[in-house]
């Protein structure tokens, strides 16, 4: 991800859910300088989505959102889908993909909570 040389923090969230949106914010009060991206907004690449696996060093069904109702649509056919078409199904809805999504230099991970952003103050 190129932007990291450019921004100290990097957000890929969802503008849809309140979790996403609260954990933008702490991301606002510790990084003077970061960059958001709202995925019910902007589709991300097959590229990107990727490269954000990479990042978390977690296959592409791991970053799968099961709690998404597109996940369950789908849910009987993803297990048999390879990588590739898990990938352009999450290009067509955003939803399936686990957010919100914090890459620093330091570390890369899918948040769960506020204070897990308060953490990486302290690193």
């Amino acid at each position: 991800m190129k932007d990291l040389t450019l921004y100290p923090a990097l957000i890929f969230y969802n503008g849809e859910k309140f979790l996403d949106q609260e954990i933008l914010t702490y991301v606002e009060s510790i990084f003077p300088q970061y960059k958001a991206e709202d995925i019910s907004h902007k589709k991300l690449t097959k590229g990107e989505i990727e490269q954000l696996s990479l990042h978390l060093h977690l296959s592409i069904w791991e970053i799968i959102n099961k709690d998404s109702a597109y996940y369950r649509m789908f849910a009987e056919h993803i297990e048999e889908m390879s990588p590739e078409e898990i990938i352009d199904l999450i290009c067509r809805h955003p939803d399936l993909l686990k957010s919100p999504i914090i890459i620093t230099q330091q570390r890369s991970f899918i948040a769960k909570f506020p204070r897990e952003i308060l953490e990486l103050a302290l690193i």
